[in-house]
């Protein structure tokens, strides 16, 4: 339990303990709560300072607990999770852990744990399925999108309540899943207890009967079983001095639980079953759940029956059965020639994952297991992709590569590879300019820039860094980064530029937050691991100058009609990422292709086609942004060309025209074309010199006549 508005300290300084508060880190959040409305607090209003006050007081008296539901982005400031959108995980993948992941098909008759024969013999990558969050506990429920083991459910000691259940904890298949020295092995040391960033919780087993659906919660209630339902119940399974429904405190992972039969309104919808084990012909159909206390609540349902939701696959594709815990299984008894043994339920992958009960006792079935993965423990996420990256937040894929393979994309959705937390990794210092930090330290940049960062003592093979944006309403991660294959691991180079978008520089007018960390990939197949955060709010200089278009080619009048590129220069460097050039058009039918930008980002040049003989073009140039983010400003007044005239000379030099009577006379200086053309009032040339110079003449004149007129006139009214 944490009291107080501080996190844990090891925020502050890059380790520590999560026990007691930090005046610094609480002035660094009063300073950051009170950065929106500084003035409407302190402009005299007496009362919003009193509350103020008493809202401090309250936040380090009362206690906090230390989930409640997935963290919200909103909240994230100064945690290593900050900017981590939960939600968006939620139907994607997850890769996390390791496992030697079977790649063979078993024995049908087999009785016993899967060989090493089966597997892949090698530690790989476990893809997880994010089921969502269950009761709002603050965990990520993620489901192994492949059946990783097969071992047989040991009927006698795979239910609490047996005298066997906590004996040879690495046998049965319960224990097994949970035990830091079984399945769980390979999830990283125990001295890293973020690393496993697994919950511990109760998972319950609950009791339906399997026609009606009704819930036996009670010794009473249990006794209107069917009798052959009933046997060995008491003895071995069910109730016991445990209690009952039971629970089973302090799993870390467990098997997801299934419903076979029922009414239309209550199990199987539209299939109604006769009573159970006297008619084995019922259809294998049933519904599978995620949750671990079994809530029957439709939102836990894993997919459709028989829709091929259930079906599991091991890693090469093999379809093969796996094991639910069963809360309605059934007992067959010697009178049906079966064993007094205790049936539980598996998903068979015939009729598209069908739940049904094993076929004779302790057989070897899969394991596809579910965990509870802490999110507070994840700092960074980076989507998997199949082709080169083109933002830092993403990962190629090794699909491609021979032998066992171990990020792949996602069929449908996305795949993440982690960045989760190591106390164990540890980041001792951190300067700027020589000037050493302390965790909180506003930092100064200007957007677009390059801010670098020392450390002369850290644990792990490099520093990384992710900035998050806040516009008010969310937190998002705008950048990432890390010095990775530098000679000095020990600089890293912060850049203020949005990459995980398009790489422009920042232009948002909301709150940075830089985080940096030292980060270790130990393993290939391991997530990437990422030591307690500095944090440091950012002063960001943001441009929100609007670019401009200084010129344009071609311009003016009489251009050729060979003429083949049109070129928009701009005042400033412009974001010329692939897909954002912008829109440069021409009226009148001319056609501009194939647009590229200039080594500095300046000028983007097009093809042009399409031009005809003395017709005005207009420019019309748009939605173009500079490497701030900041959009043109549309030229104004509109730009022009026009082209040559038809007769008007090879290069559209020397010409001129005269207007007269409605008929025109175009010649040039080699005495051609001299005959009349067209009719209309153009004036060009020469004759346009002349024009004006004697309607200048005149009105001048008639002015000087005017003035000499008004002042004779009051002469003569003055005599």
């Amino acid at each position: 339990m944490v009291f107080g508005i501080c996190p844990p300290q090891s925020f502050l300084m890059g380790g520590g303990e999560e026990e007691f508060c930090c005046p610094v880190r609480l002035s660094n959040l009063f300073s950051q709560s009170l950065k929106k409305g500084f003035n409407s607090i302190f402009s005299g209003k007496k009362l919003s300072l009193l509350f103020l006050i008493a809202v401090l007081l309250l936040s380090v008296l009362l206690p906090h607990t230390a989930f409640a539901a997935l963290p919200d982005n909103a909240d994230g400031y100064g945690e290593n999770w900050d900017g981590i959108d939960f939600e968006n995980f939620i139907g994607n993948g997850i890769y996390y852990g390791t496992y030697d992941h079977a790649d063979t098909a078993w024995s049908y008759y087999s009785t016993s744990n899967l060989s090493s024969g089966n597997k892949e013999g090698v530690q790989t990558p476990v893809l997880w399925r994010v089921m969502g969050e269950e009761a709002e506990e603050g965990y990520l429920t993620l489901f192994s999108e492949y059946v990783l083991d097969a071992r047989p459910f040991n009927t006698l000691q795979d239910y609490p309540g047996s005298a066997d259940y906590f004996n040879n904890r690495n046998q049965n298949i319960r224990p097994w899943l949970s035990n830091d020295t079984g399945f769980l092995a390979s999830f990283g040391t125990s001295g890293s207890a973020e690393y496993k960033g697994l919950g511990t919780f109760s998972v319950k087993v609950r009791m339906f009967e399997r026609n009606s659906g009704t819930e036996y919660t009670s010794v009473a209630g249990f006794s209107s079983f069917p009798t052959d339902w009933r046997e060995y119940f008491s003895s071995y399974c069910w109730y016991t001095s445990y209690g009952y429904p039971i629970s089973v405190i302090g799993q870390k992972a467990y098997i997801p639980w299934g419903l076979r039969g029922g009414s239309a309104n209550n199990m199987v919808g539209g299939v109604s079953s006769p009573a159970y084990p006297n008619n084995d012909t019922y259809g294998d159909a049933g519904y599978l759940y995620w949750d671990a206390l079994n809530d029957r609540n439709e939102s836990y349902l894993i997919g459709k029956p028989e829709s091929g939701d259930y079906v599991g696959t091991l890693k090469n594709g093999i379809q093969v059965d796996y094991w639910t815990r069963s809360p309605n299984a059934e007992i067959r008894t010697a009178s049906s020639n079966q064993g007094m043994y205790f049936y539980p339920y598996m998903v068979s992958f015939y009729n598209g994952g069908s739940i049904t009960t094993n076929y004779f006792a302790n057989q070897t079935v899969g394991i596809r297991p579910l965990i509870k993965l802490i999110p507070e423990n994840i700092i960074f996420a980076h989507e998997i992709v199949s082709d080169t990256p083109v933002s830092s937040g993403q990962i190629r894929s090794d699909r491609e590569s021979s032998g066992t393979w171990n990020y792949d994309v996602a069929a449908a959705g996305r795949n993440y590879k982690l960045t989760i937390l190591n106390s164990s990794l540890t980041l001792n210092d951190l300067f700027a300019d020589s000037d050493s930090l302390t965790a909180g330290d506003i930092l100064e940049i200007d957007a677009g820039n390059t801010l670098t960062l020392t450390s002369n003592g850290f644990s792990g093979e490099y520093l990384a860094y992710k900035i998050v944006y806040d516009d008010g309403t969310n937190r998002s991660i705008a950048a990432y980064g890390n010095n990775k294959g530098e000679v000095d691991t020990g600089v890293l180079n912060v850049e203020a530029v949005n990459s995980m978008t398009d790489g422009s520089a920042f232009s948002g007018t909301g709150d940075y937050t830089l985080y940096v960390w030292a980060q270790s990939e130990s393993s290939a197949v391991r997530s990437f691991e990422g030591s307690p955060v500095w944090f440091f709010p950012m002063d960001v200089s943001v441009d929100i100058t609007q670019p401009a278009v200084v010129s344009v080619t071609p311009e003016g009048m009489n251009i050729p009609l060979n003429t083949d590129t049109v070129s928009v220069t701009f005042d400033t460097e412009m974001n010329s990422s692939i897909g954002f050039p912008g829109i440069v058009t021409l009226d009148n039918g001319a056609v501009l292709t194939n647009g590229g930008w200039s080594s500095d980002s300046k000028t983007i040049t097009y093809n042009l086609s399409g031009l005809d003989y003395s017709t005005t073009y207009t420019y019309t140039i748009t939605d173009f942004e500079d490497s701030a983010g900041n959009s043109i400003v549309i030229p104004d007044p509109v730009l022009t060309f026009r082209t040559v005239s038809k007769n008007g000379g090879g290069n559209g030099t020397g010409n001129a025209t005269v207007s007269a009577g409605g008929g025109n006379m175009q010649g040039n200086s080699s005495g051609e074309n001299k005959t009349p053309v067209d009719t209309g009032y153009e004036i060009e040339g020469p004759i346009v010199q002349a024009s004006m110079f004697w309607i200048l003449f005149i009105y001048l004149l008639a002015v000087i006549t005017y003035v000499l007129n008004e002042r004779r006139e009051a002469r003569a009214d003055q005599k």
